[in-house]
């Protein structure tokens, strides 16, 4: 009975992954351990956000993956299983590394094949914004969830609660507050998994960016390498699934592969329209953000309830006057500033 393992960086599409191999394997049912059952595979996994109407095996701790690790280890099936996980603590500074590579050490010596399903560096941004595809773990109370902006407001809470209160307290309630404060706060991190992985042991990696764009031409050498037959007709009716599916992440993507472009037409007052791009407050901070600990610059911001295009946020650019939390402003091209005219 052979086990496949599937280990991603939280919110990378692992769900409609281990989905995928089911489905393309021509399963109608699999194992489900943490109900001890054997259960439907569904024909289409897809809510209106993510793949959650599969259920996969996917441990949350450490004590959870073993309990998992030892049911599948007693299954004597003739087909194979997938156990899948990430990262266990889901908020940047906290991340229980610790337990997350305790299980990923001990899968890795019992699992026949093990899938890396992670972000590049360069492509952090995919993970900046207030809709969360799925809900997310608490960070103050255990067994709770939260959705979107309430997680969000979790977070904030738990990590500047302080200077956030200070903030409200100033009278800074309203969104071009609310944005500015993000902005000043805003840190360039995201978790991952891959510095807790054994890379030197047989994988096979993938980059999300191709699993949400590219997913159709690389699922035949994944599922070769993992010894599977592609049935044809659950391959000719996956294709439209994973299309639609590919879509939750259109938003996301449209951002990060037009940040660049965005933060240059602003610096030289181009007209980009960026009610396209439909950024949330948390995405217009990341452009602040940008200006002001790249650039040195800021914008007029008092009643800008939302970024509409880029000339119209070149003409609110100024010096920025806050003193700022990190040592240097680096990067800066004054060659791409341009004066606001007036």
């Amino acid at each position: 009975m052979p086990v496949i393992a599937v280990l991603t960086d939280p919110a990378k599409g692992g769900t409609f992954l281990t989905w995928t191999l089911h489905w393309l394997a021509g399963h109608t049912r699999y194992y489900h351990a943490q109900t001890d059952q054997v259960v439907d595979l569904p024909a289409d996994p897809s809510t209106n956000r993510n793949a959650h109407l599969f259920s996969p095996n996917q441990p949350i701790s450490l004590d959870h993956y073993r309990d998992c690790a030892k049911k599948l280890k007693n299954r004597n099936d003739q087909t194979f299983h997938i156990i899948y996980f990430h990262n266990f603590i889901e908020h940047p500074y906290s991340d229980q590394s610790q337990t997350t590579k305790q299980a990923i050490d001990e899968l890795q010596g019992w699992v026949d094949r093990i899938i890396v399903l992670t972000n590049h560096q360069q492509h952090l941004l995919y993970d900046k914004t207030l809709k969360s595809r799925s809900p997310n773990v608490s960070f103050t109370t255990p067994g709770k969830f939260h959705d979107n902006e309430d997680q969000f407001d979790e977070f904030l809470k738990y990590f500047f609660g302080n200077s956030l209160e200070q903030w409200k307290q100033a009278g800074l309630n309203d969104v071009w507050d609310y944005r500015e404060f993000l902005a000043l706060n805003y840190r360039h991190h995201s978790l991952t998994i891959e510095n807790l992985i054994d890379l030197s042991k047989d994988h096979f990696a993938i980059d999300c960016m191709e699993w949400f764009n590219l997913a159709d031409k690389m699922i035949e050498p994944l599922c070769l390498y993992l010894g599977i037959d592609i049935d044809s007709n659950r391959l000719h009716m996956w294709l439209p699934i994973y299309h639609r599916w590919r879509q939750f992440h259109y938003q996301r993507l449209n951002f990060l592969w037009n940040f660049k472009k965005i933060i240059e037409y602003i610096l030289k007052g181009y007209h980009m329209d960026l009610e396209r791009f439909n950024l949330d407050v948390y995405q217009e901070a990341i452009i602040q953000h940008e200006m002001i600990y790249r650039y040195g610059l800021n914008f007029k911001t008092f009643q800008l309830t939302k970024f509409q295009h880029t000339a119209q946020l070149h003409q609110l650019l100024e010096p920025n006057l806050h003193p700022l939390s990190i040592d240097n402003i680096t990067g800066i091209n004054k060659n791409l500033i341009t004066t606001p005219s007036s």
